[in-house]
């Protein structure tokens, strides 16, 4: 049995593309994360670094 693919030049090689198609276009941030975002930076707290033991550090 003969392979057909194997016997073609790769797309990448000027032989023919398997996918016709325009991949579309994903884009992962949706809707809560721009507001997430836009939340912190409005608020103008873009860090809880302090430099000091306080109830909200957890070492590092």
């Amino acid at each position: 049995m003969k392979n057909s693919v194997g016997s073609e030049k790769l797309a990448l090689f000027g032989g023919p593309k398997i996918i016709q198609s325009e991949f579309k276009h994903y884009n992962s941030i949706g809707v809560e994360e721009v507001e997430v975002a836009k939340n912190i930076i409005e608020s103008g707290k873009l860090s809880q670094f302090l430099g000091e033991w306080h109830n909200d550090f957890y070492g590092g």
